[in-house]
């Protein structure tokens, strides 16, 4: 007989007379084994179970504030019509140039677009950011109707609007610009006033040219920079700096085109309602983070 098999009958000898045997301990370990087995399952599906739920309340909830903040940026009632009443008259402008209507109505109908702009930024105005672009649609309002009389004082209410502009984009600077961005904040002010300086024929003209160019310029860089949309307001100002240096050329290369009275009147209005839109937005998203 082996030692093996003479050491499993001494230990069946051990265990026979307290009826247990060697069978038994291994049949308890398997049953032991499985329902550790089963309760690591059950602990298991429990612990992803409550991962997906914790999941899909995170989704819920970021869709929920999404939400929210679409909500927030959305026009109020009396500014949205406002909006539609100056979209009619600043898409219709051009359409009545030729009807040989009055010149004051005339006059009238050009600045309604813009001074439209005004009234529905200062219906939703709740801060000096608010007062501020409300501000500066006026003054581009105001500009409009005296330009009809006098370029001269036309221009000296748009540089009062710019230079609000200005101050509204720098009280709400962006933190970081990407080196392109802040290469054309840079670039875009000496460029345009050496463009601008250069297209009038009467070289007389020029300086004065220059310097309204300065302000306009500053205005488009520090609306690029701002933390307000580039998709609106960064290129609804750059749209305004191409309509003033487009007035500029029919000085020069460009006087007596067809094409360029439209072209003009066409990117400064949809400009400033590109303007409007991006800025008016940000701030009632501003209100309603702050509220929520």
């Amino acid at each position: 007989m082996s030692r093996r098999s003479a050491t499993v009958r001494n230990r069946h000898r051990i265990l026979s007379p307290l009826g247990l045997s060697l069978s038994k301990p291994i049949l308890l370990s398997r049953r032991a084994f499985a329902s550790s087995r089963e309760h690591l399952f059950f602990f298991t599906r429990r612990r992803e179970g409550a991962k997906k739920r914790r999941k899909r309340g995170a989704e819920a909830g970021t869709v929920q504030a999404g939400l929210g903040r679409l909500k927030g940026e959305a026009l109020g009632k009396t500014a949205r019509w406002l909006v539609i009443a100056s979209l009619f008259f600043g898409l219709s402008y051009p359409l009545i140039w030729n009807l040989g209507w009055p010149e004051g109505l005339i006059t009238a109908w050009k600045g309604a677009g813009v001074a439209l702009l005004a009234l529905a930024a200062a219906s939703e105005a709740r801060d000096g950011d608010g007062w501020l672009l409300a501000a500066v649609l006026g003054f581009g309002a105001l500009g409009d109707v005296l330009l009809v009389g006098s370029m001269t004082t036309g221009a000296i209410a748009f540089i009062i609007g710019h230079v609000l502009a200005i101050w509204l984009y720098l009280r709400n600077r962006r933190a970081t610009l990407a080196p392109s961005q802040r290469a054309l904040a840079l670039l875009v002010v000496p460029v345009s006033v050496l463009i601008a300086w250069s297209l009038p024929v009467d070289r007389a003209q020029a300086p004065g040219i220059a310097i309204y160019a300065l302000f306009v310029a500053a205005m488009a860089a520090a609306a690029w920079s701002s933390r307000f949309p580039r998709y609106r307001t960064g290129i609804g100002a750059m749209m305004f700096l191409a309509s003033d240096l487009l007035i500029f050329a029919r000085m020069g290369p460009f006087e007596g085109a067809i094409w360029a009275g439209l072209a003009i009147w066409l990117l400064y209005y949809v400009g400033q309602v590109l303007v409007y839109l991006g800025v008016r937005r940000t701030l009632n998203s501003d209100v309603a983070v702050s509220a929520g």
